[in-house]
């Protein structure tokens, strides 16, 4: 055995827990190893220290009034975590739930009329502080606050080289403090393939439609038909929103 080694079993050496073999070679290695040796007597010595100090008594009733206190604090736990339930529960699903409704809203606003009134993305921002309320996670909003931060930026770009209208960029910013940086890339994922499923879908509406309207069209006056066709991305920000809402727990 190396110092190492030896070192590490001193203790159980000490009290006689070794087996046989073992004693043996820590006996042998502390008649030619002055630091162990050194090391060991001072190990016996702290031990006969610790064992010569006076037991301390324990106060009669000490253990009946730990356990006692013990039992209330695990009572009111309880009734405090139940009382927290009772009110957390339908709080976070109701507040939940009207987030999924207003997204709701916001993709049909936007398939009907292509507007996504800027009351909708409000209200969904203005939720997530109650949610924040409701749960007590208050660790979680510097994360949201930073992912809906880095949202709006890149919707900003996107709105700078008309590709996003604002709409859909205030929504998506509101949306993504309920995704946070935990989920952000799933809603940026779901978005991302509702709107390109919905481009795809018009897109070949577009074509039937120009072809039925001019049966001997040019192939250049298909592509402008498409190139013409507006999508409703606040559909597809919905659609993100939404897988998130449903991911909320009650």
């Amino acid at each position: 055995m190396n110092h190492d080694q030896v070192r590490e079993i001193l203790g159980p050496y000490l009290e006689g827990e070794l087996a046989p073999a073992q004693q043996l070679v820590v006996e042998r290695h502390l008649t030619s190893c002055p630091a162990c040796t050194t090391e060991y007597r001072e190990l016996r010595a702290t031990v006969a220290l610790l064992r010569s100090l006076p037991e301390p008594e324990v106060p009669a009733g000490f253990s009946e009034r730990v356990l006692d206190r013990a039992r209330e604090q695990a009572a009111g736990a309880g009734l405090s975590s139940w009382l927290r339930s009772l009110w957390e529960g339908p709080w976070v699903a109701a507040l939940a739930a009207g987030t999924a409704g207003l997204l709701v809203w916001a993709a049909w606003s936007d398939l009907r009329d292509y507007i996504v009134p800027n009351k909708i993305s409000i209200a969904v921002a203005a939720l997530y502080p109650a949610h924040i309320a409701a749960t007590g996670a208050i660790e979680l909003v510097p994360g949201a606050l930073a992912a809906s931060a880095a949202v709006f930026a890149a919707g900003f770009a996107l709105f700078a080289f008309r590709i996003a209208g604002g709409g859909d960029v205030k929504l998506m910013t509101a949306a993504a403090l309920w995704a946070g940086p935990a989920q952000i890339f799933e809603f940026l994922f779901m978005t991302a393939l509702g709107g390109g499923l919905l481009a795809a879908f018009l897109a070949a509406r577009a074509w039937r439609h120009s072809a039925d309207a001019q049966p001997d069209g040019t192939l250049a006056l298909r592509v402008g038909a498409i190139r013409d066709t507006k999508v409703p991305y606040g559909a597809a920000i919905a659609l993100g929103g939404l897988y998130i809402a449903a991911g909320v727990p009650a």
